[in-house]
């Protein structure tokens, strides 16, 4: 395994920070192409149930994703995986409803141009009946672009007032 230190420099900076005053369908993350690892940390408040949150990195639209998640609660353990997408599900579909935070954090790593993405990430929340938990494994096939967007969208409803998204970045 090569060590974070021969990659990248310096400690992380935070690219972004935005808590939302009204609801939103997604957020959205520009920033220069000289981080070639970024750390996008939501708590996110839904204004409706039945969500998941999803990535696009570049805007991309594109077949260019596939992933594979593990969820859980107390009851059961499922999976599920995914090629040819056209963006990331962080997270399986949640079911919190719209007063409850739920939490994602994903790191999306690109080390050059030519080289494909890789995110993982995991989200979580605690409900009245259970605890959940969301593990996810994702590459983005891209090999001709660093990473200079990143787009977080709700699946469905909108993102809620209050919630927050951080983006840390790391230079090469």
């Amino acid at each position: 395994m090569i060590p974070l230190s021969s990659v990248l420099t310096g400690e992380p900076e935070v690219i972004g920070y935005k808590v939302l005053t009204a609801t939103a369908a997604s957020v959205r993350f520009d920033f220069q192409p000289m981080y070639r690892m970024v750390q996008v940390d939501g708590f996110i408040l839904r204004d409706a149930n039945a969500n998941t949150t999803q990535l696009r990195i570049n805007n991309d639209s594109g077949a260019n994703y596939a992933y594979q998640y593990i969820n859980a609660d107390d009851i059961t353990v499922a999976s599920a995986r995914a090629s040819g997408q056209t963006l990331i599900s962080l997270d399986a579909v949640d079911t919190v409803d719209a007063s409850s935070y739920h939490h994602i954090s994903a790191i999306i790593s690109k080390p050059s141009a030519s080289s494909g993405g890789v995110v993982v990430s995991t989200g979580g929340y605690d409900p009245a009946a259970s605890i959940k938990l969301n593990l996810d494994g994702a590459v983005w096939s891209d090999t001709t672009n660093l990473m200079t967007r990143i787009d977080l969208i709700s699946s469905a409803n909108n993102f809620a007032a209050g919630s927050s998204f951080t983006v840390f970045g790391w230079r090469k």
